[in-house]
């Protein structure tokens, strides 16, 4: 539902919020009833520090588009945008941040590992305390900028190299890893198990908000060699039937 801020200008519409360090940014869109005001009013009805607006053919922002997720340990920081992709809570990112640390510490160190649908860097750092060298493969042309930022910020741009493209095109990088952490949206990584065969990783942290493709990733894994080692769930998606899983596959 809206808030009475904004629904006496609305006809109907979408507003999407993050909750970072520096605050709550916000991005509204729908169809309007009369001229909105300035983003830097509907700002402060909001009690926000960032909005971006496209409310008819009526387009305005103000203050920061971007905020620090709280629950990312320094010296590493994942910005985000109120229509980025980010987990659904701080507190459910805490309990995934912590089963993918387990599953990377019960893995060992690693001298090269790859990062498949890396985003803005979410599990990312988990990843360059742990490894000499780290690939980060991400679609998404604005999330691979936020990535270089971050490691550039952090000091550590010396051992992450960030490819930016379509995952399945540069599944080479996962071959040449010693350990692999994915995060596929909910149709999975099909293609993945067919690239590896068996050769490329002795680890793999598969993390899956869907069952369903999960299961079926897990049946191609076992056909080129990988067992379940570990499996985390984590109750992510409040009042639904969704979780995320956090499945640690070793071979060998």
């Amino acid at each position: 539902l809206l808030p009475n801020a904004v629904t006496d200008i609305l006809y109907n519409g979408e507003l999407a919020l993050v909750s970072g360090r520096e605050g709550t940014v916000a991005v509204l869109s729908g169809k309007v009833r009369c001229a909105p005001p300035s983003a830097q009013e509907l700002t402060h009805r909001l009690g926000v520090v960032g909005l971006r607006y496209q409310l008819g053919h009526h387009r305005d922002e103000f203050g920061p588009s971007e905020v620090a997720l709280p629950e990312i340990d320094a010296p590493w920081a994942v910005q985000v945008g109120a229509d980025s992709f980010c987990q659904a809570s701080e507190q459910a990112n805490r309990a995934m941040r912590r089963a993918v640390a387990a599953a990377l510490d019960f893995a060992g160190s690693v001298d090269r590992a790859c990062e498949l649908y890396a985003g803005a860097g979410n599990f990312t750092d988990l990843l360059l305390r742990r490894a000499g060298q780290v690939t980060a493969v991400e679609r998404d042309v604005a999330a691979c900028a936020s990535l270089a930022r971050a490691a550039e910020s952090a000091g550590w741009a010396g051992k992450l190299r960030v490819l930016q493209g379509d995952v399945a095109a540069e599944l080479r990088s996962a071959t040449t890893a010693d350990l692999c952490l994915l995060d596929p949206g909910r149709p999975g990584a099909p293609e993945f198990a067919q690239a590896l065969g068996r050769s490329g990783p002795r680890h793999l942290v598969y993390v899956s908000c869907a069952f369903d493709t999960l299961a079926r990733d897990a049946k191609a894994l076992a056909g080129v060699g990988f067992a379940p080692l570990q499996a985390t769930v984590v109750d992510a998606f409040a009042w639904t039937v969704h979780a995320e899983a956090i499945v640690l596959f070793g071979r060998g």
